[in-house]
């Protein structure tokens, strides 16, 4: 499924401080995954697959730790 997700060649995300640049990534992200179907339960972690620099770091301070409740889409 990751495969079928990254041939469509979503854009990653270094983080921005523009809230216009990063909701232009969302809405191209949200669009993707309507596109393909994508399984809700899939949704973030394909997501945050394509997180670089900042909202890399970013990524790891705010997801879940093993044994906590998954974050979903919404």
């Amino acid at each position: 499924m990751l495969m079928k997700f990254l041939k469509l060649k979503p854009p990653t995300f270094e983080g921005a401080p523009d809230p216009i640049q990063y909701e232009h990534w969302k809405r191209k992200i949200e669009g993707l995954l309507e596109v393909m179907e994508c399984p809700t339960n899939y949704k973030v972690r394909f997501v945050a697959h394509l997180f670089e620099k900042d909202a890399s770091f970013w990524w790891d301070t705010v997801k879940p730790k093993e044994g906590e409740q998954p974050l979903t889409w919404a």
